[in-house]
């Protein structure tokens, strides 16, 4: 038997599941305090050290998976959110 979960929306928490292709921001990632790169869409999602760079260093299909290898691969502590409409 599993526990259900009920998403909250609170004003300081965005589900995953809010977060599609069309997505207008970024998903920035932190190891401890200092955040270490970012996440945005293209083709498809990919993680980038560099504001400036082209090069995408992990990419996936899925947001989720590519989080993931993130938190296992480079030891990734949490995740903020940019989000860059006016809602």
């Amino acid at each position: 038997m599993k526990d259900l979960v009920l998403p909250v929306k609170q004003d300081s928490v965005i589900s995953i599941a809010e977060i599609t292709p069309k997505f207008k921001g970024l998903i920035i990632a932190y190891k401890d305090s200092n955040p270490i790169g970012y996440i945005q869409y293209y083709d498809d999602w990919g993680f980038y050290q560099d504001i400036d760079s082209e090069n995408i260093l992990i990419h996936d299909i899925n947001l989720y998976v590519l989080l993931q290898e993130l938190m296992e691969e480079f030891k990734i502590t949490n995740f903020k959110v940019i989000d860059f409409t006016n809602d």
